[in-house]
């Protein structure tokens, strides 16, 4: 978040692309939430309302931190699906969806049994 005002700074040393969006009021990082799960179940991801023109990308990483999903969805038709295998690890894992316009995460924890 930059902030409210008339102009902006941009320093392409930094880096060579930046993406910066345009919004009329301050944005709030996306509602988002994981149920529980045991391996061989699909995943229950609470996501939030998908307005026209906003990109979701989600990312679900192991207990040891690996990241073993990356789904970017910007419709109902395309929400995340994803079941956990047999084989995989139990424990508490972690998810973060970013609403990609916004560059805001939402981080969450869940467990699998």
């Amino acid at each position: 978040y930059i902030g409210t005002g008339k102009a902006i700074t941009v320093n392409f040393k930094k880096s060579p692309l930046q993406l910066l969006s345009l919004f009329t009021q301050k944005q709030k990082a996306p509602s988002f939430s994981v149920k529980d799960a045991a391996r061989g179940d699909k995943l229950n991801f609470a996501l939030p309302a998908l307005k026209d023109g906003r990109v979701y990308r989600l990312q679900v990483s192991t207990p040891d931190g690996k990241k073993v999903y990356t789904h970017v969805f910007d419709r109902k038709q395309n929400q995340p699906v994803r079941a956990i295998a047999y084989n995989e690890p139990a424990g508490t894992w972690k998810a973060a969806l970013t609403d990609v316009a916004s560059g805001l995460t939402t981080k969450v924890q869940f467990t699998v049994k």
